[in-house]
């Protein structure tokens, strides 16, 4: 729903724009993969988003802030 609203108010922005910059006809396949992309990833989030609790969400956060630290503390990022 969100990536509907989203790639119409695009569309519209691009319409109304007098922009010189037109996407190319070997552009569109990658356009075409990214929406399509965006829409599996809003079906594929419904069906696995009911099945994630706020508990394994909490665990995977400090586990990637720890990793963040770590890395930071050790010069790699």
């Amino acid at each position: 729903m969100v990536d509907t609203a989203r790639i119409a108010t695009y569309a519209v922005i691009f319409t109304q724009t007098d922009s010189t910059r037109t996407i190319e006809a070997a552009q569109w396949p990658l356009v075409l993969a990214a929406i399509l992309a965006a829409f599996a990833g809003v079906r594929l989030g419904r069906r696995f988003l009911t099945k994630v609790t706020m508990e394994s969400i909490q665990t995977l956060t400090g586990a990637l802030l720890l990793l963040i630290a770590l890395t930071l503390s050790l010069g790699l990022l």
